[in-house]
């Protein structure tokens, strides 16, 4: 195998990550405003420069009294606390208020089953009415459940129009899966030039997805644009955040000197990073340096470790390898 095939299969092997990585506000512990009452601005005001436990439970009384607004922020005390069954009734109330951007957050908790029973068609209907309602999260998260099969409504152009409409809210997420589409030919006309501009905005603003993709992009030379020097470029910027497959893919364009100069040290370090944060392809590969003692010193005992650790992630290599080590 080529090894820029090598680099574009790892590549190919990267999904979205899934909806429930996207963070629940609660989480993050950001209140919204009421636009009408000055009681609310009051209370947060409080909340965040006074006395803490004053704020809270004046916003529980508002929130008791039937206020959308603070029920909203009131469920999310409970979301940054994990106490989901207790946010989750909150969040009913204030949706039921209309409360828009409750929405999104009642759908994050049926697609995952936190203080709910889990339950994909409710999570769409929440999702869909926070899209329509013009959440930008809500909007990508509606077109992945559109574009994903697990869910049972696969459909490429819906999915298209919502990344779109929240890729025009310059949803970094949105504009990356606008890039992939384009990339693969996935419900659109393949076209090479569009997905370099999806994948470079969405790259621009630090995803680390749309960074992989145009190191694949310059490795494979799609478009007639192969360059190995900025796809390098570009698979370390998605390993300056720790994502362990470009850490993978680094550690072998140095250790192999692909559009870069040849750099085991350099090489080494990104290929254990990897390995530490749990690929089992690094693992297996630094197993047998350590094997071999090439770029490292030889240290069978290591190479034996990496290989468990390889192993015990399911890599059909490292099985194979530990019955005859």
């Amino acid at each position: 195998m080529k090894f820029k095939s090598l680099l574009l299969n790892m590549a190919r092997r990267f999904g979205y990550r899934p909806i429930a990585d996207t963070p629940l506000l609660g989480e993050k512990i950001d209140y919204v405003e009421a636009k009408s009452t000055g009681e609310m601005g009051q209370i947060l005001w409080e909340i965040h420069h006074g006395n803490h436990e004053k704020g809270m439970l004046q916003l529980k009384k508002l929130a008791e009294q039937g206020d959308a607004v603070a029920q909203f922020n009131y469920a999310s005390k409970y979301l940054g606390a994990k106490e989901y069954d207790k946010a989750y009734e909150w969040l009913k109330k204030a949706a039921a208020q209309e409360m828009e951007m409750a929405y999104g957050q009642l759908a994050h908790l049926y697609h995952e089953g936190l203080g709910v029973t889990k339950d994909y068609n409710q999570a769409f209907v929440w999702f869909e009415k926070g899209a329509i309602a013009g959440d930008v999260s809500a909007r990508f998260d509606l077109g992945l459940m559109y574009y994903q099969e697990e869910y049972g409504r696969q459909d490429y152009q819906k999915a298209k129009t919502w990344f779109e409409r929240a890729a025009a809210m310059n949803d970094a997420r949105a504009q990356g899966m606008l890039g992939i589409m384009y990339l693969n030919g996935t419900g659109v006309k393949q076209d090479y030039q569009q997905a370099r501009e999806w994948l470079e905005k969405s790259a621009a603003a630090g995803e680390s997805l749309a960074q992989k993709y145009l190191g694949d992009y310059y490795t494979e030379g799609l478009g007639g644009e192969e360059d190995a020097t900025k796809a390098c470029e570009y698979y370390e910027m998605a390993a300056a955040q720790d994502d362990i497959y470009a850490l993978y893919i680094v550690a072998l364009i140095y250790l192999n000197g692909n559009g870069v100069e040849k750099d085991a040290d350099k090489g080494m370090a990104y290929l254990e990073r990897s390995a530490v944060l749990g690929n089992a392809d690094a693992q297996l590969v630094l197993a047998g340096r350590y094997y071999s003692g090439d770029f490292v010193a030889k240290d069978i005992e290591k190479a034996r470790e990496w290989l468990e650790k390889a192993a015990a992630l399911g890599n059909e290599k490292a099985k194979n390898a530990l019955q005859t080590f």
